[in-house]
């Protein structure tokens, strides 16, 4: 397209990520983007945590250089809409590309997490305006990406065309870096989430702090505990992360909720699928419960060795053991001992699958 190309950065208040966006984006990408920001309901003023953190990290006073909280109505029509990643409701706005950054509120956290926030806003800018210049921005047009429902949704053809065509209109595409957080249960309800690239961990941790992986989704997978607020009878705390650069489609759970109203099928779909993940869930217990663990590790080993079709694996040690839910020194010790005996060579977070016979022995 000729000249700048106009930007929205939405959150539900205004009030912290998405001033800050605008802000950031104003200083680093003015040459080809007019930014704006605004939120899906007003909120009285800009969080002092925002104000404080952004002056330290980058010498930008907000109050002083006349940041306000905004509407959707207050700001003009733009090319692209960037949700910050509070679960904003659609919004009747016309745009070219719809992304969602997926970014939590850092604000009551420490100032080293809000630090990394910004961190991440600023780098997302700096990505999207290398992707203005380069012309790789036009992959995320709406008119250039296909995302088929009717394999997700078994029952597509029977909704009503009003509902597919909600939908069709109302999904939107994620980028999540690798390492992301992508979903926290305290922070609303997200929708249900289609994996159209990488991978998605889900997992919960202790009050210990140990992390114990629940399960993994894949490209063509669909994460429903994510919409777990559309199913009343369903109460737990659970996190998704991004454990590689990964693309998400999500169908927010404010275009969900009322084809559930009018469709019992949806309602059934998405119970059904989360007692399938549910089972997923009652593996994984199973497994720390009654397997040793060289078990585990070994399980862990060959089904990504028969998943990514390769006997040389990226891991960590570190990354083994949240997977297995286990500790660290643990999965080095006896991983030490499979080395001996000769089934895998392991260092410098890659493992290589030496003996598939004796490493199956232990499944």
């Amino acid at each position: 397209m000729e000249g700048k190309w106009k930007v929205a950065f939405l959150c539900k208040n205004n009030t912290c990520r998405s001033q800050i966006a605008e802000a950031l984006a104003k200083r680093l990408a003015s040459d080809v983007m007019d930014v704006y920001s605004a939120g899906v309901e007003l909120g009285k003023e800009m969080h002092d945590c925002a104000v404080r953190m952004l002056k330290e990290t980058h010498g930008i006073d907000l109050v002083e250089e006349g940041y306000h909280t905004k509407l959707i109505s207050d700001i003009p029509d733009v090319d692209i809409i960037i949700y910050m990643g509070c679960n904003v409701e659609c919004v009747s706005m016309p745009c070219q590309i719809e992304l969602d950054w997926g970014l939590l509120d850092p604000c009551g956290g420490t100032d080293e997490n809000f630090k990394k926030t910004i961190k991440i806003i600023e780098n997302n800018i700096l990505s999207l305006r290398d992707d203005i210049i380069s012309g790789r921005i036009n992959q995320w047009k709406k008119e250039n990406l296909t995302v088929d429902f009717a394999p997700v949704f078994p029952f597509w053809n029977e909704l009503t065309k009003e509902q597919q065509e909600r939908i069709d209109r109302g999904w939107r595409i994620e980028l999540f870096d690798k390492g992301r957080q992508v979903y926290d249960t305290t922070q609303g309800c997200k929708g249900v989430m289609l994996v159209k690239k990488g991978s998605l961990r889900i997992y919960m941790v202790s009050e210990e702090g140990r992390e114990v992986t629940l399960y993994r989704l894949f490209p063509g997978d669909v994460c429903v505990l994510s919409a777990a607020c559309l199913m009343e009878e369903l109460d737990f705390d659970i996190l998704i992360e991004a454990p590689e650069d990964s693309e998400v489609v999500t169908i927010p759970a404010a275009d969900l909720q009322p084809i559930m109203k009018e469709n019992a099928l949806m309602e059934t779909y998405l119970y059904k699928k989360t007692a399938e993940r549910f089972s997923n869930v009652m593996w994984t217990i199973q497994q720390i419960l009654f397997k040793k663990i060289d078990q585990r590790i070994a399980r862990y080993l060959w089904d990504v060795m028969s998943r990514d079709n390769t006997t040389k694996i990226t891991a960590t040690h570190d990354e083994i053991a949240r997977d297995i839910g286990s500790a660290r020194e643990v999965v080095t010790k006896t991983m030490k001992h499979m080395a001996g005996d000769g089934l895998i060579k392991s260092g410098h977070g890659k493992v290589e699958i030496l003996d598939k016979d004796g490493l199956y022995a232990l499944l």
